[in-house]
């Protein structure tokens, strides 16, 4: 026994030994486990990792997994309630009669041999490895196999509403005139642009090769010399760009090479003559079916009379009349709205900054080759013309337009003007001056605002609800300009009499904006007629959309108050400001998540939505320390910019919320209004690549074109935009109409735009449409930086990692500073929005005590007209009234002194809306109970 003993010791040291040698060759310098830690951080596996990530998220993105997805969802829906019921029942009966089986003497001998069997099997190491793998795929496929928090709300909204029915669209015959007209104008706009493109590609040769002479030739005149200098400054002011085209510019007055200018001007009058004949023959073909609409008529009469008369058309200029660069320049065109001439220019413009003295052309008359007119000045904040004018005349001599009337200083004078094509400067001109409109014969007729109609409401709301779309013809509709990523890049002067000075001493607030509250108000005002809706799922898409907004602006003000828009560091008041947010955030978090699982568990059958909680004593005292740690951002500058920093990621976060609201509500009805998917494509797509502060191009906006060689209407966009990084965001976008040949800017997420995008050359951008006239689906193209960013690894490293540390922090930080704010709010929206809320048969808990039972609050009726409510507040487990011997109290809708709209009960008691979308009810002093303010959280049957 004694040596048995010795050798399992013996034994035992050996392999203690062996052991330790091994690890220590295992660890050593240069060692096995060194290398596979090499490799496994090395770019191959990181390459392939990333690879397989994106692929992973391809799949998971692609239409048939969402197919199949939601097939599962609504297989899981009916199995629930169809069959389940049937299988309890079935089950029962088969416990029943395995009971019986298992009392008989051979099934326990059976088992008793099983039993054996599985412990044998237990004492192999098979055994356990097989069971660890089957276990470990088991744990992977239920972690992929889990539905996302987007998913599951919107199969609690299917669950929920019922869709609303739609209108089959009415698609009017087209007006085979118009259509020509337009192919006409998008072939006379394609030659401009060709030849202005010819023009610079052969001026940009010719200045080379006069370049060229001047080098070799030493024995170079001053008189040369100063005749190349100008050509070089003429040169350079015709590549002047605008919104990213170049040679917008001035073309340049060449003597000695005059025929590469004058085939440029041939070739517009060409294009004018050529647009001028399809419009004479459709004027004829309407005289022969009788119409005499002016709206018809008049852009095609505009083109004729351009045809007439394209030696007057263009922008002509003088020269400087000042050392300081100081020119007129005015415009001679054709108001397709009118069907006459549009004069508009500007006196004393500057070639770099000022737009100079706008001015107008009305009144205007052609006799004998001239054309005379009253030139208004322009406000430049309604962009409307003044009152008194001054007569002016323009007469062309040869190639020079005299300008004879006052000049901008009110003397008599003639000027000579040149022809120059500056449209930089005609754009500078419109964007200040008196806008354009669009003729009413282009515009698709609009339909009658009816909320009755299920079409009409959700196409409204989409329209509120899009992404930003830039076009030609007017600037961008809706709440986009009152969100922060365009508030923060565009000063609005104030109107008070304070003006600019104002907000250079931070005089006045946003009730002194330049409009932002009649704005804001107004926003609010467009959501109201929605909700009159007969549909229940449109009215509360209605709500949840108006409050996603109203969260955005609330950010967009929140830097307005606490930021500015210049780039600095952030660090500054991460110690009073940022670090109390974050944990008042994450402790608003935690008082959220405990009510939720504690109604949650309480009341299993019900889906429970907490929109906020009651404050715990740490998460009030956090809150304290946040807004004494904010007050003190208003006083330094580095912190205020460093706020508008962060709160870039919570604008960020509501982008998301849009996003996944589109998904939830408006896709759905997108699919079922619009027509059946088309053979031939309807729409092209591409990359504007724009330079920007670094010198580099980045991607600036989508540009879409209709090719459908046809009017669409009610039109869907989803794109999705991919990095070469596997980076993705999607965003939507809703066109009430899109005309024929028609080219639109479509904006970028806000995440994708500011945070990924700078450091990507190549973008794959997928989008899919939706309109009445048909559908197009995964189209797919690939845009290209023209010039790349180089070392675009390290700059993705940077702001990966800037991302990291700072999007939860911005995000808290937003979520924070939002409550601190309150926008002007729309006393109808307030009330509709407040009855919608209550109307039968909705219902809320709240927790009184923390800890507590939770109580349920019951709207049973509603009268919409006097505003009388009735409501049960009862304990959820034992149904026990709250108010002691009253099961059923009676509310009256009551405007308060202060305009807002709550629901007055006996005793004191509230319920209205706080801030966008918090539902509360405020309980009185009452005995040892305090007065408070408590969330109520939705809920509703799960089904």
């Amino acid at each position: 026994m004694d040596k048995l003993l010795k050798n399992i010791g013996l034994f035992f040291s050996f392999c203690v030994a062996m052991s330790r040698r091994a690890y220590h060759w295992l660890m050593k310098k240069d060692g096995p486990v060194d290398h596979v830690r090499i490799f496994l951080a090395g770019e191959k596996v990181a390459h392939f990792k990333a690879a397989a990530a994106r692929q992973m998220q391809k799949w998971i993105q692609s239409p048939w997994f969402s197919k199949a997805r939601g097939w599962l969802l609504q297989f899981r829906h009916d199995f629930q309630r169809v069959a389940l019921p049937w299988l309890e029942k079935t089950w029962r009966i088969l416990v029943e009669k395995a009971r019986e089986i298992l009392a008989r003497e051979d099934v326990k001998r059976m088992l008793d041999r099983v039993a054996k069997t599985l412990q044998r099997w237990s004492a192999s190491p098979r055994f356990w490895v097989g069971l660890g793998a089957v276990l470990l795929v088991w744990g992977w496929s239920g972690k992929h196999g889990r539905v996302s928090a987007d998913e599951a709300q919107r199969h609690e909204v299917r669950s929920e509403f019922e869709m609303p029915d739609l209108k089959a669209p009415v698609l009017a015959k087209p007006d085979q005139v118009a259509v020509e007209f337009k192919l006409a104008v998008a072939q006379y706009e394609s030659a401009r642009t060709q030849a202005r493109a010819e023009l610079g590609t052969e001026l940009r040769g010719w200045v080379s090769i006069r370049r060229e002479e001047l080098h070799k030739n030493a024995a170079t005149s001053a008189d040369s010399q100063r005749m190349f200098d100008k050509l070089e400054q003429q040169w350079e002011r015709f590549c002047k760009s605008s919104s990213g085209v170049h040679f917008q510019g001035s073309v340049p007055q060449l003597k000695t090479e005059g025929k590469i200018v004058e085939k440029y001007w041939r070739a517009l009058e060409e294009a004018a003559r050529n647009l001028g004949a399809v419009s004479e023959k459709g004027l004829a073909t309407y005289q022969q079916q009788g119409v005499t609409d002016p709206a018809c008529l008049r852009p095609l009469q505009a083109r004729v009379l351009a045809a007439q008369h394209p030696e007057l058309l263009g922008i002509w200029e003088s020269d400087d009349k000042s050392p300081l660069g100081q020119y007129d320049v005015w415009s001679v065109a054709v108001d397709e709205t009118t069907g006459t001439w549009r004069i508009e220019g500007t006196y004393n413009a500057d070639r770099s900054t000022s737009a100079g003295t706008l001015q107008f052309g009305q009144d205007i008359k052609f006799k004998d080759g001239d054309l005379s007119f009253m030139a208004h000045g322009v406000d430049n904040r309604t962009r409307k013309p003044l009152p008194e004018g001054k007569p002016v005349t323009f007469a062309l001599q040869s190639t020079t337009l005299l300008h004879r009337g006052l000049d901008g200083s009110g003397n008599q004078h003639t000027l000579g003007l040149h022809r120059s094509g500056n449209e930089s400067a005609l754009s500078m001109i419109r964007h200040w001056g008196v806008p354009l409109e669009v003729p009413k014969n282009l515009i698709i007729a609009s339909e009658t605002p009816d909320v009755t109609d299920a079409s009409y409401v959700w196409r409204r709301i989409a329209g509120l609800a899009s992404f930003p779309v830039y076009r030609k013809v007017g600037g961008l509709e809706g709440p986009q300009t009152l969100y922060m990523s365009y508030r923060s890049s565009h000063v609005k002067l104030p109107t008070n009499a304070l003006g600019g000075l104002g907000m250079l001493f931070g005089l006045g607030g946003m009730s002194d904006d330049g409009g932002s509250v009649k704005e804001i108000l107004k926003v609010q005002a467009d959501y109201l007629p929605l909700f009159d809706s007969p549909s229940p799922y449109l009215r509360r898409a209605a709500g949840a959309f108006l409050s996603a907004t109203m969260a955005r602006m609330e950010v967009a003000q929140v830097n307005e108050d606490y930021g500015n828009t210049a780039s600095s560091s952030i660090f500054q008041f991460q110690n009073n400001a940022l670090a109390p947010a974050i944990r008042y955030a994450f402790a608003q978090d935690a008082d959220r998540h405990a009510l939720r699982e504690q109604l949650q568990r309480q009341y299993p059958n019900r889906s429970v939505t907490v929109l906020d909680a009651p404050m715990s004593e740490s998460t009030s005292a956090q809150l304290d320390q946040m807004v004494s740690g904010a007050a003190n951002i208003r006083s330094d500058m580095d912190s205020r910019a460093g706020v508008s920093g962060m709160l870039v990621y919570d604008d960020m976060a509501q982008a998301d919320l849009m996003v996944s609201l589109w998904q939830t509500w408006l896709m759905p009805l997108a699919e079922r209004s619009a027509g059946r998917t088309s053979s031939a494509s309807l729409t092209s797509m591409e990359g504007d690549w724009s330079p920007d502060n670094s010198g580099h191009p980045g991607l600036t906006h989508f540009l879409l074109r209709n090719t459908s060689k046809q009017d669409l209407t009610h039109v869907v966009v989803e794109v999705t935009a991919e990095t070469e990084w596997g980076d993705q965001n999607t965003q939507y976008y809703y066109l009430s109409q899109f005309g024929l040949d028609e080219a639109v800017s479509l904006g970028i997420h806000p995440r994708l735009r500011s945070r990924r995008l700078p450091f990507s050359n190549d973008v794959t951008i997928r989008w899919s449409l939706w309109s009445d006239q048909g559908r197009e689906l995964q189209r797919q193209c690939k845009t290209t930086n023209p010039r790349p960013i180089p070392d675009t690894q390290t700059l993705r490293g940077k702001y990966l990692g800037f991302d990291e540390d700072f999007q939860a922090a911005g995000e808290a930080l937003g979520y924070a500073l939002r409550k601190a704010v309150e926008l002007p709010f729309n006393t109808d929206v307030q009330r509709r929005r407040l009855l919608e809320l209550v109307s039968p048969p909705a219902s809320y808990a709240m927790l009184i005590e923390k800890g507590g039972r939770p109580q349920v609050v019951k709207f049973t009726s509603l009268d919409h007209d006097k505003g009388n409510v009735e409501t049960e507040i009862t304990d959820m487990e034992n149904r026990k009234p709250f108010f002691q011997g009253k099961s059923t109290v009676t509310g009256v809708l009551t405007q308060l002194s202060n305009a807002v709209w709550v629901i007055n009960f006996d005793g004191g008691m509230q319920i209205g809306l706080h801030g966008s979308d918090r539902f509360s009810l405020y309980l009185p002093k009452e005995g040892d109970r305090t007065a408070r303010l408590l969330p109520l959280a939705r809920i509703t049957p799960r089904r």
